[in-house]
Parts: C-alpha cells; sequence; structure tokens
C-alpha cells in the first residue's frame, strides 16, 4: 500500500511541477533522486520487520507489517511534499512563542472527521445485521479505517502547516485592507449577483449531442460485455443511462445552489483581506503566489463597481493516468474606500517581485 500510495503522489507532484512556469529540468532530475533514495528505504524498513518477525505468530508477524507500512506510507508522504516543494514555494511557518493559530484549515479536517464518524457509525449498525450484510459492513468498515490511519495525520498536520502560514501573514502582511460594514456587504450582494448572472454550465438546448455521446459510450459496452440475455443487458444499460442523468440533475442542482452557498460562505467569512510574501487571504480562503499546483497568473483592475483587483491563478489537478487538468481559478478583492495610491503600486511592486512570470497591471486602480 505504502509503495502504490507514494509512487502516486511522487508522479502527481512531478507532474504539477512540470507544468508549473518555475520549473527547472534540473530541479526535477533531483526530486526523482531523492524520492527513490526514500523508496529504498521505505523497502529496507519493510523487508527488515519482515525478516525479525519472521519466527514470531502470525498475528504478530501481520501486525508488525502494517504498522511498518503505515509508517513508511506516512514517512513517503511526508517526505515527498517536504521535497517536492522547492524553497521559493516553502511557506513561511515561524511564530512568536504562544501565538494563537487561526483554525482556517483545520476546521475543514474536523469537518471531514465528523463524516468519517458518522461513517462508521452507519458501518456499526450494518454490523448488527445478520450475515452477508455484517461481514460487508466490516469489510467497509476496515477499508474506512485504514485510508483514515492515513489521510487524518497527513490532512492535519498540512492544514496546521498552512494555518500557521496565514497566522505569519497576518501578523507580518503588505498590505492589509479593512472595509465598513456597509461596504463590505455592498460587495457581498455584488458577488452573489455576478454569479447569478452567470451562465450554466449544462444547457441541454446546446448540449444534448454531448449527451447524447456520453449514453452511447455507457450503453455500447454494457450491451457488448455484460452477459445475460438482450433484454437484461438493455436494462442495465438503461438504469446507467438513469445514474448519469441523476448525476447530471445533482450537478446542476449543486450549480443552482451555487450563489445561495457563496451567500452563506461570506456572511461567515472575516471580513479583512490581508497580502503577504506567501499568499492573499481573503473570504476564508488562502491562495498562494507560488506553489507546486497553485500559482499566480495574473493581477488586474475589474473595473466593475464596486471596483476590485482580480487575481487569475492556474490550479494544476493531477492524475496518475494522464497530463494534468490546468485550471482557472479567479479571486476578487474590492479596494478598500480608504486605499491609497501607494497601495497598489506597493503590491504591484511585491507580486513582481515574488512572481516574475505573472501579468501584474495594477498601478493607476485608483483614481482620486
Amino acid at each position: 500500500m505504502s509503495a502504490a500510495f507514494a509512487l502516486l503522489t511522487c508522479f502527481s507532484a512531478w507532474q504539477a511541477w512540470r507544468h508549473n512556469p518555475l520549473y527547472a529540468s534540473r530541479s526535477g532530475l533531483w526530486l526523482i533522486v531523492k524520492i527513490l533514495l526514500m523508496l529504498v528505504g521505505a523497502a529496507a524498513l519493510i523487508a527488515a520487520t519482515s525478516m525479525l518477525t519472521a519466527d514470531r505468530p502470525d498475528a504478530v508477524q501481520v501486525g508488525a507489517l502494517v504498522l511498518s507500512d503505515l509508517v513508511c506510507t506516512l514517512g513517503l508522504v511526508f517526505g515527498i511534499s517536504a521535497v517536492a516543494t522547492p524553497r521559493i514555494a516553502r511557506l513561511q511557518t515561524q511564530l512568536p512563542p504562544a501565538m494563537p493559530v487561526v483554525q482556517l484549515h483545520r476546521q475543514r479536517v474536523t469537518r471531514w472527521l465528523r463524516i468519517a464518524l458518522l461513517y462508521f457509525a452507519a458501518c456499526g449498525l450494518l454490523a448488527l445485521v445478520p450475515e452477508p450484510v455484517r461481514s460487508f459492513a466490516m469489510v467497509l468498515a476496515s477499508l474506512g479505517a485504514l485510508i483514515c490511519i492515513v489521510m487524518v495525520p497527513v490532512g492535519y498536520v498540512m492544514a496546521r502547516r498552512m494555518d500557521r502560514a496565514v497566522t505569519a501573514l497576518e501578523l507580518h502582511p503588505w498590505l492589509h485592507w479593512q472595509y465598513p460594514q456597509a461596504a463590505r456587504e455592498l460587495w457581498c450582494r455584488a458577488q452573489v449577483e455576478r454569479l447569478k448572472r452567470r451562465p450554466p454550465s449544462l444547457i441541454l438546448r446546446r448540449d444534448w449531442f454531448k449527451l447524447l455521446g456520453l449514453c452511447a459510450l455507457t450503453v455500447i459496452p454494457t450491451l457488448l460485455l455484460m452477459p445475460g440475455s438482450w433484454i437484461e443487458r438493455v436494462g442495465w444499460g438503461l438504469f446507467c443511462c438513469v445514474l448519469l442523468g441523476l448525476f447530471i440533475e445533482l450537478a446542476a442542482a449543486e450549480e443552482r445552489r451555487a450563489p445561495q452557498k457563496l451567500a452563506a460562505r461570506l456572511k461567515c467569512a472575516p471580513g479583512d483581506v490581508w497580502f503577504g510574501r506567501d499568499g492573499l487571504v481573503c473570504d476564508g480562503h488562502f491562495y498562494t503566489w507560488v506553489d507546486t499546483s497553485v500559482y499566480l497568473k495574473s493581477a488586474r483592475i475589474d473595473w466593475r463597481p464596486p471596483r476590485s483587483v482580480c487575481f487569475e491563478f492556474a490550479n494544476i489537478s493531477t492524475s496518475a493516468y494522464g497530463a494534468p487538468n490546468i485550471r482557472g481559478v479567479t479571486q476578487n478583492v474590492m479596494i478598500a474606500p480608504n486605499a491609497a495610491a501607494s497601495d497598489l503600486a506597493s503590491l504591484q511592486q511585491q507580486l513582481r517581485a515574488r512572481c516574475p512570470n505573472a501579468d501584474i497591471k495594477l498601478a493607476g486602480g485608483i483614481l482620486t
């Protein structure tokens, strides 16, 4: 498990960094060498554990191997994350002693932990049902436990590092904008209205041909590969089409609820905005200027009232089965009513130094 997980993490991290404008082939070669050394160390630890417990009872051997596998998995994940992050993208997490740390990212890990507890509770209820449901529930609970043992520590450590970076940024920012309550409410309403006016991703009259192609890709393999009579295969094909339609409708419903969800999120998010060395803290999110998977592409003035700065980021979604998908992410930040002309000039200078490949045009964004 550790080798597969580590190789997937390694390949995804390398793909993400290779598509970053700051990528250099020499750094990629060093990354491969370091990861290979870590994989050799993990294999040596597992082999040593197997040899040292060879004369022990079966239960001890299995337990020792599972424990060493988990240790190797966690070590490889944290190690690959450390070596795959270039020096320029490393976050500043040094804080004064007893400095309270924000809970921006760790509260999301807590939310997923609650979902995991509900999952285990459901498995426990299913385990009360006689066989074969009981065995199926135990298998599901075991798989969930293995995933949580790896993902919960990884998620918490990564979230804590991000929270420390946010705290350090807010402690020593380039620029800190605060908004009056009326201006903040006006900005939130403008954001929600813009999202409402955005056209839906799927329009049946326009995209019916794509939907027909998806149905064909679902039905044809079912008719050719599924066992049984023609009636059974056609039934399975129609069932798959119904499931596909259900998923599409769920996605469309989620898109329709997006303005209401955005309004609720903006209402709960802090109103202040911080710009700093590592990124932008705005509307309850932390956007990094330079990272292996997210980096700033451009920053410009959006003259629509209320005026704002439009930041465009590239988000590299990695995959072990194909080329990464580079998706654009846009975040608008309202220019504070009391902002000085020197604020945007200073921000432009800092961003050009931090992100030399980004298109930064902020000068003249404040008119007197």
